[in-house]
């Protein structure tokens, strides 16, 4: 029982504290989550250092009474600050559990923040239709299904010349006509039986002093508090609006006529936009085509293309590039650009490239190139400035206009020959001397610039520019005169003065004169600009667009999801792409309707749905419900491919619609009528009639602000009225069919609204305006908000160009510290490769010193000492009878003497074993396991699975000391019994391997810089080009593996 106790609290939601006086000893998973702390640091805390200020002196007041024996358990509401300083409102309810026979407080909070809010926004809902209910100019009551009132308002009540109270309880029908009795009694039937709907009718009520009045009711169905069942009913005096039915019958025929009128204009228009939208259709679709033929054009382009360098070396060349000049490839990535350049047209060459390096202007030249062959051909050179490997470059595309150069030559010779169709081209065609005077043109430059031949003939070309436009003018003359061809966009000036939008094609010949050939481009750039307009505003739509986008392919798959789509399920893109959707991400109780649906889809069986609603899995078993837009994808011919379905999230607005449901509809039903105000004006007496509802607007009774124009006028803010009588003229004198204006007026508290008005005039007989009647709407809130949107905007923008300042500035900083990084691991590399030599030279250095004093040891010393030994066992032989005491000294000196031969062999094979010289690398590894297991008694297994090898003396004494260190870290650290020795050739490698049944190596001694040991290994081993892996387990042991190449 324990165990299912302990096992609740650890996953209930609900965070639960247990209490020790003030301080917290135990807090569940919940109450970590809820407040943000970790167990420690909550358990170090008194229990109300986390409740909210306002409400600690309560939390002490319960503490204080549990201390009592009071006043438990008990529920509070209070608010708990949590560790990131955010205040979340808790239930907090209090109570005593039995722990080891002692009473011990347990506080168990549940989170109802969203509750809370709910209440407060519910309350101030209840609040804004309590004071519409009881101040707006309309008449309300409520009402039993039996017709009995329960509530009427002030204004309702005194439009019928009662008190409140005399209504109350009393029937309804009490203020209709006896012959309506029936019909309300209906009405009220037929709402009873249709809970939310809206029910609307008109009829004559009575007041008490026996006058009638139209009025208009709008009556529902709603519940109240207990769940009973009553009818809310708004009524509108309509009595004016009935007198004036009649005239407004006939303004609505008229403005019924003229919508006829203007329908027709518009579904003409509409037809253009669509004739004009399936244009534009094509011209897009034939776009992507030219791109994706331009992309394979690119493979195949016969023009030449390279890159030359800032300092004239070609970086790139296209095989079209070598085929020019005549040589292979391997041929012209030898040459220099400048070696096939004629010498007349190589400063001008390289002044062309200076000049693009500086930010130039670009245009294409023609140059004298000579062929492989010797012979000069022409070409022309199409430059720009670009960046080629973060630097600076020219690429040029070159083309042979060999052929060209031929027809333009033959065309100069033959001009007079083909004068005649010239005259018959589109295009208008100028020909001007070397000043820029003209001295020819065809019919269609004069047509089009609207002058006669005669006139152009007198112009300058100057003459035909803008004034703003005559710096371009000077640049072109300075880009022909250099060689450039130019094709430009530009605006030349009309004989009467109007712009002409031109794409102009010119260039100087071979003779000086300069020849223009332009074409009119108006109506090209007018469809562009529509174009572009419409690209960015789709853009602006999908950069701002914050709603789930998913692609599904015919299988079902998930073929595309945007981050929402990935934040509300709760997985990563790539957990989602190519899985099934409706397997994965669907409802299991929804998923074989949703599919059913989208299979009839694929298939064409059925339309497409346009909007649906309904949930999605989230991957914490969560249901949201998804709003979506769904889109057919199709191929070129017509086949659907798949789906393209935009989502919105509504799960929090399903949910507030359900708690704000009535209130909202109460609020909607209050203010339905009365929003906007009309207004009728009588031209010949000069009446203005206002609607009630429209003196509410500005803060007056109806009646209050008097009936002559001048009076409304007045209102109007003064430097508004002037705006407003210009429009209301347009409408007299007949320029305009509608009186349209957003003007300011003053309120009566001396506030400025915002009002739109519209309004159409009634003419009479003669066809003279008699009467206008109009609305005015109260737009001041929207006023407000697009002010604010603009402030918004204005503040957006400065704060998106500072913010592109700063990345560019950081950017820049990114840049130069990757380079200095780079430049840094470069030289620690660097640094490392050298450390490694010093260290591999250094090792060599102690080991041909220790051979050095191992050899002098040896071969000295001890043979120093076998001399003595000798001296002194000749010694004994020939004393004879000498004294005893002698004998035996002698004695204990060659026993000393042969100890010291000992000692200096043992220290001579430490220091560098002679086995290892003589016999080899095996031998001394088999010498060495025996001396190993002899002094420590640690039982070793040698396996040598190789035949007899010779290695290289560094690599076998590198080795040696490897095996070496080994074995003393099994003696040091592992705490082992036995050690098993492997030697083998894998490949062309030679493994040793080292394996003990000791406590097996951590993670951390691996890590350790301190590990000289290790560290020395790995050294020795990457000094051979070897490697070394350690491996281990607690109380599994350790295997030490290395492997160097076999030389």
């Amino acid at each position: 029982m324990e165990d299912l106790f302990r096992i609740l609290v650890e996953t209930i939601d609900a965070a639960i504290f247990v209490l020790h006086g003030s301080r917290t000893i135990y807090a569940n998973p919940a109450a970590l989550a809820q407040t943000g702390y970790g167990r420690e640091e909550l358990l170090s805390r008194q229990f109300w250092e986390i409740v909210h200020p306002d409400h600690q002196e309560l939390v002490k007041k319960r503490a204080a009474e549990h201390q009592d024996g009071k006043a438990l358990p008990f529920r509070e509401e209070i608010r708990l600050n949590t560790r990131t300083g955010e205040t979340c409102w808790m239930e907090y309810r209090g109570g005593v559990f039995e722990f080891r026979g002692k009473p011990v407080p347990l506080a168990t909070v549940f989170d109802v923040t969203e509750q809370k809010r709910a209440e407060i926004f519910l309350r101030e809902a209840e609040e804004r239709y309590r004071d519409l209910y009881e101040n707006v100019p309309s008449m309300y009551f409520t009402v039993d299904p039996r017709g009995r009132v329960i509530s009427v308002n002030e204004f309702g009540a005194s439009q019928l010349g009662y008190t409140v109270q005399e209504l109350i309880n009393q029937s309804v029908l009490k203020v209709f006509r006896p012959e309506d009795h029936a019909a309300v009694l209906k009405q009220l039937e037929v709402c009873a039986r249709s809970l939310r709907s809206v029910h609307r009718w008109q009829l004559q009520k009575i007041r008490k002093d026996g006058s009638l009045l139209w009025v208009e009711e709008f009556a529902r169905l709603v519940e109240d508090r207990q769940g009973n069942p009553t009818v809310l009913i708004v009524c509108q005096d309509i009595t004016p609006r009935k007198k004036m039915e009649d005239a407004l019958r006939e303004a609505g025929e008229l403005l019924e006529q003229r919508v006829r009128q203007r329908t027709a204009q518009l579904e003409k228009a509409n037809a253009k936009l669509q004739r004009e939208m399936e244009e534009r259709r094509k011209a897009e679709s034939a776009l992507q085509e030219s791109e994706e033929r331009l992309r394979t054009l690119m493979e195949k382009i016969p023009n030449g293309i390279c890159v030359i360098s800032s300092t004239g070396t070609i970086l790139y060349f296209n095989p079209a590039f070598s085929k020019i000049f005549g040589y292979s490839s391997e041929e012209m990535g030898a040459k220099h650009p400048f070696d096939f350049i004629h010498p007349d047209d190589s400063r001008r060459a390289i002044k062309r490239i200076e000049s693009l390096l500086k930010g130039g202007p670009e245009f294409p030249s023609e140059y004298r190139v000579y062929h492989k062959n010797g012979k000069v051909i022409p070409i022309e050179a199409h430059s720009r400035l670009v960046q080629y490997e973060e630097n600076s470059a020219v690429l040029s595309v070159v083309i042979d206009i060999s052929e060209r150069k031929q027809a333009e030559e033959a065309l100069r010779l033959s001009e007079e020959r083909y004068r005649t169709v010239v005259e018959q081209a589109a295009e208008g065609i100028f020909v001007a001397n070397e000043a820029g005077w003209h001295i020819d043109v065809n019919s269609s430059g004069c047509k089009m610039l609207g002058y006669s031949r005669e006139e152009i003939l007198k112009l300058h070309i100057r003459d035909l520019y803008l004034p703003e436009d005559l710096d371009k003018f000077s640049r072109g003359m300075e880009e022909l005169c250099q060689g450039a061809i130019l094709r430009v966009e530009r605006r030349l000036k009309c004989k009467d003065g109007s712009p002409l939008l031109v794409e102009a094609s010119a260039k100087m010949l071979p003779d000086g004169r300069i020849q223009a050939i332009i074409r009119d481009i108006t109506e090209r750039k007018a469809a562009e600009e529509a174009l572009k307009k419409e690209r960015d505003r789709a853009q602006q739509y999908l950069d701002v667009a914050r709603v789930i986008f998913v692609l599904l392919d015919r299988n079902e798959k998930v073929q595309l999801i945007n981050k929402k789509g990935c934040e509300i399920l709760g997985y990563e893109e790539k957990a989602i792409l190519g899985r099934n959707w409706f397997d994965h991400f669907l409802p299991e109780n929804i998923r074989k309707s949703v599919r059913n649906s989208f299979r009839l889809l694929i298939s064409g069986s059925i339309d497409n749905l346009e909007y649906y609603e309904n949930p999605v899995k989230t991957r914490s078993g969560e249901e949201r419900i998804i709003a979506w837009h769904n889109t057919m994808l199709t191929d070129e011919k017509g086949d659907i491919r798949g789906t393209l379905s935009s989502g919105e999230d509504i799960t929090e607005r399903k949910k507030a619609e359900a708690a704000l449901r009535e209130s909202e509809q109460r609020y909607a039903l209050a203010v339905e009528a009365g929003k906007v105000g009309i207004w009728n004006w009588d031209l010949a007496s000069d009446e203005i009639y206002l609607a009630p509802n429209l003196h509410a607007m500005l803060g007056y009774l109806p009646g209050e602000i008097g009936s002559r124009s001048g009076e409304w006028v007045r209102l109007i803010h003064p430097e508004d009225r002037r705006k407003v009588r210009v429009a209301l003229n347009q409408l007299l004198k007949g320029k305009s069919e509608v009186y349209e204006s957003e003007h300011r007026k003053f309120h009566k508290d001396g506030s400025i609204r915002w009002f739109y008005g519209r309004g159409n005039a009634v003419r009479d007989e003669n066809g003279k305006v008699a009467w206008i009647i109009g609305t005015a709407t109260d737009i001041t809130e929207r006023k407000q908000v697009e002010e604010e949107l603009k402030k918004h905007r204005d503040r957006l923008e400065e704060m998106v160009q500072e913010r592109t300042a700063r990345l560019q500035e950081i950017n820049r900083e990114l840049r130069r510290e990757i380079r200095s990084r780079k430049r840094t691991e470069a030289a620690l590399h660097k640094t490392g490769e050298e450390l490694r030599r010093l260290s591999a030279h250094q090792e060599s250095a102690r080991e041909e010193e220790r051979a050095r004093i191992a050899r002098e040891i040896h071969d000295e010393l001890g043979q120093l000492l076998s001399i003595l030994q000798m001296n002194l066992g000749w010694m004994e032989m020939n004393l004879g009878r000498e004294p005893e005491a002698l004998l035996s000294k002698i004695h204990s000196t060659s026993d000393l003497i042969g100890n010291t031969i000992k000692a200096v062999q043992r220290i001579s094979q430490e220091l560098r074993p002679s086995i290892l010289d003589h016999l080899g690398f095996l031998a001394a590894l088999n010498w060495h396991t025996k001396e190993f297991q002899t002094q420590t008694g640690i039982r070793c297994r040698l396996n040598i699975r190789v035949k007899e090898i010779q290695l290289p003396g560094d690599q076998s004494l590198a080795l040696f000391r490897v095996f070496q260190e080994a074995l003393t870290n099994v003696l040091r650290h592992a705490k082992a019994s036995e050690v098993s020795i492997v030697v083998e050739e894998k490949g062309k490698n030679l493994r040793l391997s080292v394996s003990d049944n000791g406590i097996g190596i951590r993670k951390e001694p691996l890590n350790n810089l301190n590990s000289l040991g290790l560290i020395g290994i790995r050294e020795r081993i990457h000094g051979l080009n070897g490697t070394v892996r350690i491996t281990g387990s607690p109380s599994k042991g350790t295997r030490l593996t290395v492997s160097v190449p076999l030389e």
